[in-house]
């Protein structure tokens, strides 16, 4: 029988972030509060990390303000853990905000699709201009355990394959007491799943794309994939979860 797990939303910073780099061609001139996280899977045997973050020094060395919640440090410390008690972390995707700090895992494996780990080493043009400069140091020494689409990693813990975003993006399906709760494998906020009406006639659609993508036509198909498969949806960057200290 698979166990059920518990999520631990970790929250790092909060930020205020341009809002249609979230919601694709939509709230021009408007910003959105956002938050930066990092997932802790309590289960019964490994100890499994989805994404590794990002401090808020680095964040405002590339021009934004962020507002610092806890440290990394601090916020595994709540748990119980440290970095080197991590067993696993799984990339949801190579932004720099959800992979700044992976080197920091003594003994991680880091689970990543392959197409993504292609697109960090080999990015196109247009990446080149947006990545920071350091982004292939930050991968240096890191153990990566590279999978290939959908992929069961332990017993009511799956990966999905969710491109779009990024070529290789992967959503995390967890089950737990209340049924699946799936971390989105890309940059997204609850509007994002839940558009107020007015955008909802204009879009004609019940949710909108991230702002930021690879692929359109691929980005939405995997919300439509993570929408058929979540009993819960937890969009990564969404700030009422800093006020979760569990899931469900």
């Amino acid at each position: 029988m698979e166990p059920n797990y518990v999520i631990h939303p970790i929250p790092l910073q909060t930020i205020d972030f341009p809002k249609p780099h979230m919601t694709y061609l939509q709230n021009y001139g408007q910003t959105a509060r956002t938050a930066n996280f990092v997932w802790y899977i309590e289960g019964p045997s490994q100890k499994i990390l989805v994404d590794a973050g990002i401090t808020a020094e680095r964040l405002a060395a590339r021009g934004y303000k962020p507002d610092l919640i806890q440290t990394l440090d601090e916020g595994l410390k709540k748990l119980g853990l440290e970095v080197g008690d991590i067993d696993i972390i799984i990339a949801t995707h190579s932004h720099h905000d959800h992979i700044a700090t992976v080197r920091r895992f003594p003994k991680a494996k880091v689970i990543i699709q392959k197409t993504e780990l292609e697109f960090v080493r080999n990015p196109p043009p247009f990446f080149k201009a947006i990545r920071p400069k350091d982004n292939m140091e930050l991968l240096e020494g890191v153990k990566f355990e590279v999978v290939e689409g959908d992929t069961k990693i332990d017993n009511g813990i799956e990966l999905l394959f969710t491109p779009g975003h990024t070529p290789g993006g992967q959503s995390v399906a967890v089950k737990t007491a209340k049924g699946i709760a799936v971390i989105t494998g890309w940059c997204c906020i609850q509007e994002n799943f839940d558009p107020p009406m007015e955008i909802r006639k204009k879009v004609d659609l019940p949710f909108m794309l991230p702002g930021v993508h690879t692929n359109p036509i691929e980005a939405y198909d995997s919300i439509v994939k993570v929408r058929q498969v979540a009993d819960l949806i937890l969009p990564v960057h969404e700030v009422e979860l800093v006020k979760k200290n569990t899931i469900p």
